[in-house]
């Protein structure tokens, strides 16, 4: 019936919801880590501010674990949101 259909693509909605969230928190971690990675590739930084590229160094590895977690975040949202969608299509 038409209202068990927008019913469904109300309950898929969160789910797409959280899919988008991680993906955007994925493109910031990774626009942070090039940052970055541009930074660290300036061989003068570590002449003239060693303190820095040690904190930039140290960020970086901190980023990259953040990272690693959202792309996991993010392929779980996708799984549950395209389960969930494959669901809603067969029924």
């Amino acid at each position: 019936s038409r209202r068990s259909a927008a019913e469904r693509r109300a309950e898929l909605a969160p789910l797409k919801k959280a899919m988008q969230a991680a993906e955007k928190t994925v493109e910031k971690l990774t626009a942070d880590v090039a940052r970055i990675d541009t930074a660290l590739g300036d061989s003068a930084l570590y002449s003239s501010d060693p303190a820095k590229a040690k904190q930039l160094t140290i960020e970086r590895g901190q980023l990259a674990k953040k990272l690693s977690e959202a792309e996991d975040a993010w392929l779980n949202a996708s799984d549950a949101y395209e389960s969930a969608a494959a669901e809603t299509a067969a029924a």
